[in-house]
């Protein structure tokens, strides 16, 4: 399992939640995400990572950037696991369902843009829930 062969425990995160996330997208036209194989979540289409805030030492997932690519899927609890991200966008696609709760374990996100998407339901309370956001 590629998991096992990532050191840092936070990419390890990362990596599980990112899987987690293609596996949830079924249409995916300009195969923005063909890149999210292997270890390296780093290099992957749309994931922008930077040192850690408590430890410079290490490097954590800091923004995902999906803006107008045309995916279609949903946002599977396991998103809740990028607890570094501070920029969370993907607006202009074609998400639906709804905004897991677990992405309330995201403190650090200032920016959550999930607009222009076929999200259902009333407002997402768990947004309300994020203490950084801009």
């Amino acid at each position: 399992h590629i998991g096992l062969k990532i050191k840092n425990p936070r990419l390890k995160r990362a990596f599980i939640a990112l899987q987690a996330w293609k596996k949830a997208i079924y249409s995916d036209p300009f195969n923005f995400t063909a890149n999210w194989d292997g270890p390296d979540v780093c290099s992957y289409n749309g994931v922008f990572c930077t040192s850690a805030l408590d430890d410079p030492t290490i490097d954590v997932v800091a923004g995902v950037d999906l803006n107008g690519a045309d995916i279609a899927g949903y946002l599977p609890a396991e998103l809740g696991l990028l607890t570094d991200t501070a920029i969370f966008h993907i607006n202009s696609n074609r998400f639906c369902g709804i905004i897991p709760k677990s992405m309330s374990k995201l403190t650090l996100l200032h920016e959550f843009d999930v607009s222009n998407n076929r999200f259902v339901g009333s407002f997402p309370t768990v947004v309300l829930g994020m203490p950084a956001l801009k």
